[in-house]
């Protein structure tokens, strides 16, 4: 059952390799002091040094496609990180993952990713924090302008009291004049 789950694996594999036990995280390790490029790295990986060519036609293609891509680039735009953008064109790229590398690859750094977003996250709250006050103010003055506009409504309903109320006694002397003594 396991056998056959294996051979399955094994028969989906596109590029052999002739790492054998090593992982691959552990060669790059182990080579990380050289100048070797990662298209350096995947031949000397897949190149069999008893038949003198790659392990697979498959590995070859993939080589030459990565080589030919690097090689239209101008001199000063063969870096390392270009390498690395060929490498994950080519063979393919997920996070955490690189094909042809091995499961356990540690992905790059997101710590300046982070370092940005937290940048902008404190500049957003810098300017929410500057229209809250303005808001505040705008809310503070308009209730002082309330204060006045209910502080003049007390002032004219007194005035439209005393005005009814003398109204009312003119009435009641107007009235009492035209029905005459009694």
């Amino acid at each position: 059952m396991i056998s056959e789950k294996n051979k399955s694996n094994r028969a989906k594999q596109q590029t052999n390799h002739t790492a054998g036990r090593t992982s691959f995280v552990r060669l790059r390790q182990i080579r990380s002091e050289s100048d070797e490029h990662l298209i350096d790295f995947f031949k000397e990986v897949r190149w069999s040094k008893k038949k003198g060519k790659f392990v697979t036609p498959a590995t070859e293609e993939k080589h030459n496609e990565m080589v030919a891509k690097y090689s239209k680039l101008e001199p000063e735009k063969q870096t390392k990180d270009v390498v690395a953008s060929i490498f994950r064109e080519v063979l393919g790229h997920r996070p955490g993952y690189a094909r042809g590398l091995g499961e356990m690859v540690i992905p790059e750094s997101s710590r300046q990713n982070t370092v940005e977003k937290f940048a902008a996250l404190t500049e957003r709250a810098e300017r929410h924090e500057k229209d809250a006050e303005y808001y505040k103010n705008q809310l503070e003055e308009l209730g002082g302008n309330v204060e006045k506009v209910l502080a003049k409504q007390a002032e004219y309903d007194k005035l439209l009291s005393s005005y009814m109320e003398s109204q009312r006694q003119t009435q009641g002397e107007s009235h009492r004049e035209t029905q005459g003594p009694a």
